[in-house]
């Protein structure tokens, strides 16, 4: 009887589409308060390497009050783009918007204090090609290239932020094979929209005589390096991550329970969901990525393992697992103000 309850509670709908809201303004109080417009005076900006970065640096609106504000409205974007995902193609057993509570929690915290970060930006332009690569396996043959295109035009939106994300073709292509929906007019599209935004990015340096940045870009972004930029991570950084990558692999250490209950298709999406994950830490551990680009990607995939392991499982110990991330995010989230503050 509790676990139909619990379940009605954490189906889509008004009520916890509110709830998820309230909850990440609070954590996200530095958007209304003075502490989060000295912070946001492009002192905690994140960028990367992008040609675009002059761009941004140059705008006004993200130096103030605004940028959080962008941010905050791109974060719940992709929550509401995760919730939307799991209901179209119920790769979760339940209806649920845990994956998307636990990513805005885990991202609000992890970095907090906010400013504008094109990292949501990236996180927001691959789900959208994933979302694009799953819906066009169920087209009409002749939709398909119309969905593949639009996944790489996506996909080409995260690379001109983030160059890795240009690998994340191949796990594309391979889903493609899998799902019988390789052909030749379906990989041109998928091409065709990938080289569309950057012929327009190159366009554009060009015409402001700057393609130099390009090139920049491209070096910096293809430099191999592990563990470049994570002197910035503390012990209490770590210690969070630690704890959220250890309800991970309990996820995956249940996920054989419920697998029986998806159709074919489904464990497919579901199986490359971990697909995307993994190849993330293959990105991770092989380029000199910024943490705040890669990090982001981790959480998202991660909070649908996540999500669906406190949506499913309902024993005594799930319960002081859930009781623990709750305090270990609350413990975190307090420092992080308290740091903020001094």
């Amino acid at each position: 009887m509790q676990y139909v309850r619990f379940k009605d509670y954490i189906k889509p709908g008004a009520s916890s589409l509110i709830l998820g809201a309230i909850i990440t303004l609070v954590l996200w109080y530095d958007l209304y308060l003075p502490i989060g417009l000295s912070e946001c005076q492009g002192e905690n900006l994140c960028l990367g390497d992008s040609p675009l970065v002059d761009f941004f640096l140059n705008s006004a609106y993200i130096r103030s009050w605004r940028g959080i504000l962008f941010s905050f409205i791109f974060l719940l974007a992709i929550a509401f783009l995760m919730i939307q995902l799991n209901e179209r193609f119920s790769f979760i057993n339940v209806r649920t918007v845990l994956p998307a509570y636990i990513f805005c929690i885990v991202y609000s915290i992890f970095y907090f204090p906010h400013g504008f970060s094109v990292s949501l930006l990236v996180v927001l332009f691959v789900l959208g090609a994933i979302y694009f690569s799953f819906k066009m396996v169920d087209m009409p043959y002749m939709e398909m290239s119309v969905y593949a295109f639009n996944t790489g035009l996506l996909l080409s939106l995260a690379t001109i932020f983030s160059l890795p994300c240009l690998f994340y073709t191949i796990p594309i292509l391979i889903f493609f094979y899998v799902c019988k929906a390789m052909s030749l007019r379906n990989i041109l599209a998928l091409f065709f929209g990938i080289c569309l935004p950057i012929l327009y990015l190159l366009i554009y340096l060009a015409y402001v005589n700057d393609l130099e940045a390009f090139l920049l870009f491209v070096s910096s972004s293809s430099t191999i390096g592990v563990f470049s930029s994570y002197a910035s991570l503390q012990w209490w950084d770590w210690s969070y991550l630690i704890v959220y990558t250890t309800i991970f692999v309990l996820g995956l250490l249940n996920y054989s329970k419920w697998r029986g209950q998806l159709n074919v298709r489904n464990r497919e999406e579901h199986f490359f969901i971990l697909i995307y994950f993994l190849f993330t830490l293959l990105l991770l551990f092989v380029f000199a990525i910024d943490v705040e680009l890669i990090f982001p990607l981790l959480f998202l995939f991660a909070s649908f393992t996540v999500g669906q392991y406190f949506s499913m499982e309902f024993s005594l110990f799930s319960k002081i697992v859930g009781i623990l991330f709750i305090v270990v995010s609350l413990l975190l989230f307090s420092q992080r103000i308290i740091f903020s503050i001094c």
